[in-house]
This record gives C-alpha cells, sequence and structure tokens, in this order.
C-alpha cells in the first residue's frame, strides 16, 4: 500500500498559517478580439471608468460586509504573491492600467482612461486619469507607473526582491535578452513618461494579448514609497509596511484569521458603497457554512457538497456559480529518474480512473479535463481524445520502459483544499491506489502551502499536484507561462518547437490562425504528457441574500466596489 510521510514543517518569516483561495469555477466568457492587424493603426479613446454608487450608509447605517476564506492571503505584492486568497485582498487595494469589464474579458479603463497604438503595434501610449491618488495620498504620475514596469522588468532594480514569475511568463526573462537567432526575447524594450500624464510602452515585436495582460492583478500599480518604506523584500507581508495602492479599499488590519479593508474616501470615482470589508479565515467548511446561516459572515468560498445542497434549498442564501477559467492537473519533474521516460507517463494516465477520480474527489460540479485550457474559452482542441483508463495497457507501457521491479514514486499535494483541489488528500489517495494497482508504489507527501510552493519552484518534487487560472481570458495565458518557459516549478519539460509555436501566437492577430495554433499547441502537449489534466471546476460562491452587486468575474478576482448590503 501507498504510506504517508510526516509533514514537513516549513521555516518561514510569516506570522500566517494558512493562505488563501477564492472560488474558482469554468469560465463562459465572450473571447474579446485581438488588436487589428499592425498595418492600421490602433487608436482608441476608452470612456470614462464607470463611477461606484454612492455610498448608502446614511440610509442603511455602516456597511459591513464579512466573506469568509478557507484560508489566508500570504502576501499583498500582486506582482509576486501565486495564491488566491492574496490576490482576491490585493484586488480590492491595488488598481491596473486597464481592466476587465465585470462578468466579462473585454477591457475597459482603469488607471489608464484611455491608450494608443502605433501603425506597427510596436509603440503604445496609455494617457493617465488625472486626479488619482494613492492611500498615502501622494498622486499617481507617468514616473509611478514607469518605476513599477521597472521593478518587474529590471533584475537589478532596488525593488526588484522576489520571483517576479507572471511578468517572465507573460513577456519574457530578462535573462533571456536573446535567443538563438539573436531577436530580443523580452517583450518590452523600454517604458518611458514623455510627461506625467502620458506612459510609452515599446515593444520588441507586436504582442496581440498586451491589453488583457495589463489587466492582470500581477500589473496593479503599487506606490513606489510604500515598497520601499522597509525595503522591497518585505513589502506585502505581515511583518511589512502598509500596502499602498489606488484601489476602493485601503488595509486597516491584518491578523492571522481576519483580515480587514475600509473604504479609500478619496477614491477617484467615489468611495464603494461598503465602509469595511472583512474576510475572516475559517478553514473548515462546515464551519464556515455555519457562520454564514447564523449571520455572522456574508458570504463564502468552497462550501462542501452537503452545505451547497442546503443552501440551494435556503431562502437566506443565494448560490452563484463563479466563472472563472481553471484547470486542475498532476505535474511530472522530467528530470526525474523515472517520470522523465515518456511510455512512463503514457502508462501514468492509463493508469488513473479519472471518471471515477472527478466525480468522488472533485464533485459533481466538475468536468473531466482533456488538455490546459477549458472547454468555454477559444482555442480549445475538441478533437483531443482523453488517454483511457485502461489498467492493461499501463502495463505494458510500463513494461516497455523496462523499470526496475520495484518502482517507486513521491506523489505530493497541498496541506488543505485549494480552489482547483478541494479535497487534495482524497486525489492523491485515489490516485495512488490506481498506480498501485498497475505496479508503481507511491509514497504520498504534504507540506505547509508556502513550502509546497517553494519545493514546487525548485523543482524538489517529483510528481505533484496543483491547478492554474488563466485570468486574462486568452489562451496564450495558460499555455506560455506553463509551456513557453522550461523551469523546474513547470517540470522541466523542454519543447523547443512548442516555444516557437506559443510565440507566434503572441504576435499573429487574426483570430482563426491564434485559434489553431493553440489547437495545435493543446495537441503537442497530450502527445509528451508532461503533466496530466484531471478536471475543471464549477466553484459556488454563497452569499447572504442581503448581498447585492457582486458580479462573478470570469477573468480574476471580484472586486467589491458595487457590492453592498440591505437591510
Amino acid at each position: 500500500m501507498f504510506s504517508f510521510k510526516p509533514f514537513c514543517i516549513a521555516l518561514i518569516l510569516l506570522s500566517l498559517s494558512t493562505v488563501g483561495m477564492t472560488c474558482i469555477a469554468v469560465a463562459t466568457p465572450t473571447p474579446t478580439p485581438p488588436p487589428p492587424a499592425a498595418t492600421s493603426p490602433l487608436s482608441t479613446p476608452v470612456p470614462s471608468l464607470t463611477a461606484a454608487p454612492a455610498s448608502p450608509t446614511a440610509t442603511f447605517g455602516p456597511q459591513v460586509l464579512r466573506f469568509g476564506l478557507p484560508a489566508a492571503p500570504v502576501r499583498l505584492d500582486p506582482a509576486l504573491s501565486t495564491d488566491a486568497a492574496s490576490a482576491l485582498v490585493s484586488a480590492q487595494l491595488y488598481e491596473t492600467l486597464v481592466r476587465f469589464v465585470p462578468g466579462t474579458t473585454q477591457i475597459e479603463p482603469a488607471l489608464a482612461e484611455n491608450w494608443s497604438a502605433s501603425p506597427d503595434g510596436l509603440t503604445w501610449e496609455f494617457t493617465l486619469r488625472k486626479g488619482v491618488r494613492f492611500h498615502d495620498g501622494t498622486p499617481l504620475t507617468a514616473k509611478t507607473v514607469v518605476w513599477n514596469f521597472q521593478r518587474w522588468m529590471d533584475p537589478h532594480h532596488p525593488a526588484h526582491h522576489g520571483d517576479f514569475r507572471y511578468w517572465e511568463g507573460m513577456f519574457g526573462s530578462p535573462e533571456e535578452e536573446v535567443g538563438a537567432e539573436g531577436k530580443p526575447q523580452t517583450l518590452v524594450a523600454a517604458v518611458e513618461a514623455p510627461d506625467d500624464q502620458t506612459v510609452r510602452l515599446v515593444l520588441n515585436s507586436p504582442f496581440t494579448p498586451l491589453l488583457h495582460n495589463l489587466a492582470l492583478g500581477a500589473f496593479a500599480i503599487l506606490s513606489p514609497d510604500g515598497v520601499m518604506a522597509e525595503g522591497a523584500e518585505v513589502y506585502g507581508t505581515p511583518s511589512g509596511p502598509q500596502p499602498v495602492g489606488t484601489g476602493p479599499f485601503r488595509l486597516i488590519g491584518w491578523q492571522e484569521d481576519e483580515v480587514t479593508l475600509a473604504a479609500n474616501q478619496d477614491y477617484v470615482a467615489g468611495p464603494p458603497a461598503l465602509s469595511q470589508l472583512i474576510f475572516h479565515i475559517i478553514p473548515d467548511a462546515s464551519t464556515r457554512f455555519g457562520a454564514l446561516e447564523s449571520g455572522d459572515i456574508h458570504g463564502m468560498s468552497t462550501p462542501s457538497q452537503a452545505d451547497l445542497a442546503r443552501a440551494n434549498e435556503s431562502a437566506s442564501i443565494r448560490v452563484i456559480m463563479d466563472p472563472k477559467p481553471t484547470t486542475a492537473f498532476l505535474n511530472f519533474n522530467l528530470d526525474g529518474e523515472f517520470l522523465g521516460n515518456h511510455e512512463v507517463r503514457q502508462a501514468i494516465a492509463h493508469a488513473i480512473n479519472k471518471p471515477a477520480l472527478v466525480e468522488k474527489a472533485f464533485g459533481p460540479n466538475w468536468l473531466p479535463a482533456t488538455q490546459m485550457l477549458p472547454p468555454s474559452l477559444w482555442g480549445y482542441n475538441e478533437s483531443i481524445v482523453d488517454y483511457q483508463y485502461n489498467p492493461e495497457r499501463a502495463r505494458e507501457l510500463l513494461d516497455i520502459a523496462e523499470l526496475p521491479a520495484e518502482f517507486e514514486v513521491d506523489l505530493w499535494y497541498p496541506d488543505r483544499p485549494r480552489p482547483y483541489l478541494p479535497n487534495p488528500r482524497l486525489t492523491a489517495e485515489m490516485i495512488a491506489r490506481d498506480l498501485e494497482a498497475v505496479g508503481i508504489d507511491v509514497t504520498l507527501d504534504t507540506e505547509h502551502w508556502s513550502a509546497y510552493l517553494v519545493d514546487r519552484s525548485q523543482g524538489a518534487l517529483p510528481m505533484w499536484l496543483l491547478g492554474w487560472t488563466g485570468y486574462n481570458g486568452d489562451p496564450d495565458s495558460f499555455y506560455f507561462y506553463h509551456f513557453g518557459l522550461p523551469t523546474p516549478r513547470e517540470g522541466n519539460y523542454v519543447n523547443v518547437d512548442l516555444r516557437d509555436l506559443l510565440l507566434r501566437g503572441q504576435v499573429i492577430v487574426e483570430p482563426e490562425m491564434r485559434e489553431e495554433i493553440y489547437q495545435e499547441a493543446a495537441a503537442m502537449v497530450h502527445e509528451d504528457v508532461p503533466r496530466m489534466f484531471l478536471a475543471h471546476p464549477r466553484e459556488p460562491v454563497l452569499l447572504s441574500s442581503r448581498v447585492t452587486g457582486f458580479t462573478p468575474n470570469p477573468a480574476g478576482p471580484e472586486t467589491f466596489l458595487n457590492v453592498r448590503l440591505r437591510p
């Protein structure tokens, strides 16, 4: 039988014991057309930011909304954090140059009120909205935006401390400045501030998903003074300085079991309806649901199936299916002694009873996954036939691989539920049983989530469970980060032809051609089996019937700007 190793306790300089997560579910966005071809100029004046509703405090009294999360944020620095709870809280504190229209993947103004591109698609200019101030009172200027770009892209910048994986995944690594053909591999050549209100972005090549990428929370604009107040290495941590953004809420309290935000009374579009937004960290799903039923909280994520059924029958609770494009997967480290063998990975894919796994370990709201991209997004390859559950074929492939009689592998899983893994231990147990049935001995391992992410990033895990949400509504966000940058965190999978294909997808503007590229990419990944795709979720959010104005966001964490409480 498979065995469990003791928990590995990480020594970290954080006062938090958990990390956060938001509700993740399969999205149904309408694909946003790419910008016009580079042969015609793109000039896009856009409407003003939709103002937040006037605060109803005078009518309804103080608007304090309490929302239950299964785990706490790790770091409120969106350029560095990778957990969903950090993204959810950060979305209330910070803003990006452009953002997604609520409920869609279409782009609208945020900190930039309009933008334009040169005919060749290489130079973009963004005009900043006037009157925007950070929470510390300092004004937003083009220089502060340039400072943020330089922090993300320049490893020698004084605030470039940490792993800026989002920047590398979306815009290229600064350490790969010149490719094999002498062409620049980084997308951004320069960022300039011609005047206080204009940001000029110069690219090395046209890039179709640019606006969608800039709308990601990872590229929110932070106050330089706030980041450097006590050193960038501690910014956004519980022990660091107060996070400083331009968003509708500001942070006023951060404890292990509670994060408290207050309305930004100086928000450029007017203060939000809520006077306070409090995130309560309640790891146990049943306890979280009990708090919702009793009115101690007004909303929650990640309910159990039993509690979801009760919520559907309750007159005081609304169930909202939160449409985020997400994929859960089993990743392989191809540098491993056995997992680098193609036949071994194929055998594992045939050995796992995926339909039973999805039904029991994920739930009825989940769909079996055949590829990285969820079926609701354009670029999905409907022609891919999944690896069928076939233990006999799995044994044949293991024989072909000529493995030793006692083939052992460690399978790692998160130490608590994640949005894409509602039952990580059960998922690991079921996979282990299926693998042992074909002759693979499995040891199950887990550790604190923060340590888990570090070990995964450094290539210390041979086989592990994880997931991904592509927040920008473009297939590039699913593919290039994972398969265009061969790194330990993605299993050391190297496919030069696939990388070249994905690079083409970033510059071609014709929708039909781009769709063909991502369908071909899906086929290449399916053949190589660098990971096994498990499931796509439809994750519910439970809200008190008193909550109004909540809009599920298919392109990222929700903001509570327009949310309010009825009496």
